[in-house]
C-alpha cells in the first residue's frame, strides 16, 4: 500500500520532491522493483531530475547494473544535470561496462557543463578508450571553448608528465580554439 502511494506521488506535481526525499533517506528499505519505478519516475520530472542524479550517484552499487546504465544514459541526454553525469562517470569510470561508459563520454562530451570534466576523463583513461572514441570525443570537444581552454591549461602544467599520445591529444585539442 505504501509503496503504491509513493509511486502515485511520484507522478504529482509538488508531491515527488517529498518522494525524492524519501527514496534518498530510505533507499535501501524499498523493494528492488519499487525503488527502480520510483526513481524512473524521478528522473524523468524537471522538478526531480537532480534528486535522481543524487540518488544513483549515492547508490551507484545497490542499483543493478541494467537500471543504472539506463538512467545514467537517459540523465546524460539532460542538460540540467550533464555536469553531475560527468561526476558519476569519473568517480566510477572502471565500474562501468565499456559500452556504456564510451556512449556517456560522447554524449557528455557535447554538453557544455560536462566539457572541462569531460577532457580530464580522457586525458586520465586515455589507454583504457578505443581509437574510434577517442575520436569521436576530440570532434565534440573542439567545438567547446571551455574544453579547449582547459586542454591548454593542462598542457601548460603538465606536459612533460603526459604520454605521447596524451600529449598530441591535448595539442590538438588546444589548438582548437
Amino acid at each position: 500500500m505504501r509503496n503504491s502511494i509513493l509511486q502515485n506521488l511520484s507522478e504529482r506535481e509538488g508531491a515527488a520532491e517529498v518522494v525524492a526525499d524519501i527514496v534518498t533517506h530510505n533507499f535501501r528499505k524499498f523493494p528492488q522493483d519499487v525503488r527502480n519505478n520510483l526513481l524512473l519516475n524521478l528522473s524523468e520530472r524537471e522538478g526531480t531530475v537532480k534528486d535522481a542524479v543524487k540518488i544513483v550517484a549515492k547508490n551507484f552499487d545497490r542499483l543493478s547494473g541494467s537500471v543504472r546504465n539506463k538512467r545514467l544514459l537517459n540523465l546524460a541526454q539532460r542538460d540540467e544535470v550533464s555536469g553531475d553525469v560527468i561526476q558519476i562517470v569519473e568517480s566510477n569510470f572502471d565500474k562501468l561496462p565499456g559500452t556504456v561508459r564510451n556512449k556517456l563520454l560522447v554524449t557528455l562530451s557535447q554538453k557544455d557543463e560536462a566539457a572541462e570534466d569531460t577532457v580530464n576523463i580522457v586525458v586520465k583513461n586515455f589507454d583504457k578508450l578505443p581509437g574510434t572514441v577517442k575520436n569521436k570525443l576530440f570532434l565534440n570537444l573542439s567545438t567547446k571553448d571551455e574544453a579547449v581552454n582547459f586542454a591548454a591549461k593542462l598542457l601548460a602544467k603538465n606536459y612533460y608528465q603526459f604520454p605521447e599520445d596524451t600529449r598530441f591529444f591535448l595539442v590538438k585539442l588546444s589548438r582548437k580554439g
